[in-house]
């Protein structure tokens, strides 16, 4: 199980992101310096975005997200907590807020191991920022339907809407999928 730590309102600000999806294989996860030399995109009057990449020719194609769903970059940390079965509420096993995160990790660190109860690690990940749109390109033509990152996201979409999205039932105020 994964829990993302958003940052601190007050002394840290979200940086907003704009991901970019290549259709290439990189087999490197150092950081790169991607100044204009590299990576330069140009936007038509058309809407069309076009950029080289290593000498090949991407069209690309904004995909902007639903107000109801933000991407989150995040960096995976050293911290984890453990979750026991008394940890938990019968309706929630999430945790809601910072403050609920922070007291959990100094409560883990004091308790002592109990072999009796089953107990959850939770990876903690940190959150560096946000994005709404994400840019997938092609090799010599605009990304269509087709396209498999674009047909995933399109079915992430109506598989989110179908999990949680509810209709009040008018006679009785009951849920319905």
């Amino acid at each position: 199980m994964l829990a993302i730590k958003s940052p601190v309102k007050t002394t840290e600000q979200t940086r907003r992101f704009k991901p970019n999806i290549l259709p290439c294989r990189i087999n490197d996860s150092q950081p790169v310096n991607a100044t204009k030399r590299y990576w330069s995109e140009i936007e038509h009057d058309t809407g069309q975005k076009v950029s080289y990449f290593r000498g090949r020719k991407l069209y690309g194609r904004d995909i902007k997200f639903d107000e109801r769903y933000k991407g989150v970059i995040v960096r995976e940390t050293d911290q984890t907590l453990k979750l026991g079965k008394s940890s938990r509420t019968s309706s929630d096993n999430s945790l809601e807020d910072d403050d609920d995160l922070e007291d959990n990790l100094k409560t883990t660190v004091e308790e002592e191991d109990d072999d009796s109860e089953e107990q959850e690690t939770v990876k903690i990940l940190q959150e560096l920022g946000t994005f709404d749109t994400v840019c997938v390109w092609e090799h010599e033509a605009l990304p269509t339907t087709d396209d498999v990152v674009m047909r995933n996201l399109d079915e992430w979409v109506k598989w989110s809407h179908a999990l949680h999205d509810y209709k009040e039932d008018a006679e009785d105020g009951a849920r319905e999928g």
